[in-house]
């Protein structure tokens, strides 16, 4: 049976290599929004704006090619404004960034494990009723 302790344990061990990871040493030097991030969360908020702001009449599908043009430039800008203004308010935690995601991580698997725990309680109940309805267990 596992002691209630090796959930802690694991999490402490995972989260130790998480540390000393190369990824994660690497936010001390930079950190950024990647750019697929930043794409999924700006197009989505475009394209439900963008109609908005549209004169009556006027579809999407009307524009002129510049306008996709200058759309993609304005997107280019605003990604690295946004990469430069979190690099210069993170300039002060950056030594601590490895520091609080290792922590993230380790109370994340922390909620993850107890919440994991009491599922597998009712699982194993839930089973156990099944057994003594069936029979198999009297």
């Amino acid at each position: 049976m596992i002691k209630s302790g090796a959930i802690t344990a694991l999490a402490l061990i995972v989260t130790l290599f998480f540390y000393w990871a190369p990824f994660t040493q690497s936010l001390e030097q930079k950190v950024s929004v990647p750019r697929p991030l930043f794409g999924a969360i700006t197009k989505p908020a475009i394209n439900l704006f963008l109609p908005l702001a549209l004169p009556p009449g006027q579809s999407l599908k009307n524009l002129p090619s510049e306008f996709y043009r200058q759309q993609a430039e304005m997107t280019d800008k605003l990604y690295l404004s946004t990469n430069e203004e979190l690099a210069s308010a993170g300039q002060a935690f950056k030594k601590w960034l490895p520091l609080g995601m290792s922590v993230s991580l380790f109370f994340t698997f922390k909620i993850v494990g107890t919440f994991l725990s009491w599922l597998m309680i009712l699982a194993v109940w839930l089973i156990f009723r099944i057994l003594l309805w069936s029979g198999v267990i009297k």
